[in-house]
């Protein structure tokens, strides 16, 4: 009973480790993808893109507290929440590059 117990410990660290390096390695490669697309301008793009994940959800605020009465009003909403993902998804790396 306990050399089953040993082996199944086994198999679980022995596939950790290779899980966390792909994930690792996926993460990596991720990040600098916006310097391998325009490397001129990548540092600025992150940094408004942080700033303006950071920002934008002010803008929420007024629309939710008069209420989404008209589709206007309800597009506007969720457009600003999209522009706010992109710029999360952008931004998230701006300061691991500073470091």
């Amino acid at each position: 009973m306990s050399d089953s117990s040993a082996t199944s410990d086994r198999r679980s660290t022995s596939s950790s480790p290779s899980i966390s390096n792909r994930a690792g390695s996926a993460d990596s490669g991720d990040d600098h993808r916006l310097e391998r697309a325009a490397p001129t301008i990548a540092s600025s793009v992150r940094k408004t893109c942080f700033w303006g994940a950071i920002l934008l959800p002010f803008l929420h605020v007024p629309l939710l507290l008069t209420g989404l009465a008209t589709p206007a009003e309800t597009a506007v909403f969720f457009g600003l929440l999209t522009i706010n993902f992109v710029a999360l998804y952008v931004g998230h790396a701006y300061e691991k590059d500073t470091q």
